[in-house]
């Protein structure tokens, strides 16, 4: 703590010598165009044990090893410029190499977003960004300043970011020699896709705080069986989070009939989603898995269900949602 906390001052000091070096002050200039300027407080990216600033979690390795771990083997082009075979230091914030199917943004491409470009850069800084992505670590920017680290905001707009779950550039679906890297802002797909893959929290993708499903913009879709719950649904003991044998009142409403775990094709499993329904613990609702539209979830639903799900040419009709 005392060497981050050393670190920072040097940095805070640095920074004050460079504004009064420059008598003219440029708003739209870039703070820290490369990853020294984040070192002072994250650590080297290459060495050390890491310990998050966010929740106190230690990694257990350094940075640049639980990045590669994200991002897979091969990927070295995606945050270093230039390219291989020449020096590949110093790492720009915001222009990288790449590789194929991974724009060169370095690490905006996992902390910025797209949606929060601005687009202005003053002249100069084509070196060590596309002039085209300034503005995209808003949230990052803003992240920081509500943590009190107020260097970016001497020469940056915070902004107004797009929503926690606007997805950063490198945030597509993995092929298979990138099989662990995120694909969600909101940490609600499945494992591995997830920001969280070391600590309690994914990251503060807008800067307001708030993290993943806590923050309002990662509302989803419930599909009823996964545990995840929509806006405003509960569950048939009150509270909004589903638990094995619970009836959701609402979100299940709008799932495909006879598709109660909402996977896009009837299969067995829904069937037996209904036939539980029936016979013991509502998990199922009448609007997605009364099949035959008469009120009420029975067995012979669950048998048309699974009818369809083996290739029977059945239409299913369930009620519409109240």
């Amino acid at each position: 703590m005392k060497t981050n906390l050393e670190n920072c001052l040097r940095v805070g000091a640095a920074v004050v010598v460079a504004h009064l070096a420059f008598a003219t002050w440029v708003p739209s200039a870039h703070a820290y165009a490369t990853w020294s300027g984040c070192a002072g407080c994250h650590g080297e990216f290459n060495s050390g044990t890491y310990v998050s600033d966010s929740d106190g979690t230690s990694w257990g390795t350094n940075l640049m090893t639980g990045h590669s771990a994200f991002m897979g083997s091969g990927t070295c082009n995606v945050c270093h410029q230039p390219p291989a075979g020449t020096p590949r230091s110093p790492v720009y914030i915001g222009l990288s190499a790449g590789i194929s199917g991974y724009s060169p943004v370095s690490c905006l491409g996992c902390h910025g977003r797209a949606a929060d470009a601005t687009g202005e850069c003053v002249t100069g800084n084509s070196t060590t960004i596309d002039p085209a992505n300034c503005g995209m670590g808003a949230g990052l920017r803003l992240h920081h300043a509500n943590a009190g680290i107020s260097d970016c905001a001497d020469c940056h707009s915070d902004g107004a970011p797009a929503g926690e779950d606007e997805k950063p550039p490198y945030y597509f679906t993995p092929d298979s020699a990138h099989a662990s890297k995120p694909v969600d802002p909101c940490n609600a797909a499945a494992s591995p896709g997830n920001e969280n893959r070391f600590g309690l929290f994914g990251l503060d993708n807008d800067g307001d705080g708030v993290y993943d499903q806590d923050d309002a913009d990662c509302a989803v879709a419930v599909a009823c069986g996964d545990g995840i719950t929509s806006a405003g649904e509960t569950c048939d003991d009150g509270d909004t989070t589903w638990a094995p044998g619970e009836y959701c009142d609402a979100g299940c409403d709008a799932l495909a009939c006879g598709d109660p775990n909402d996977s896009g094709t009837v299969t067995a499993t829904d069937a037996l989603f209904a036939l539980q329904s029936a016979v013991s613990a509502k998990v199922c609702d009448v609007t997605v898995c009364d099949v035959n539209a008469n009120g009420s979830v029975a067995a012979s639903d669950a048998l048309a269900i699974l009818k369809k799900a083996v290739g029977g040419a059945l239409t299913l009709s369930c009620p519409a949602p109240a």
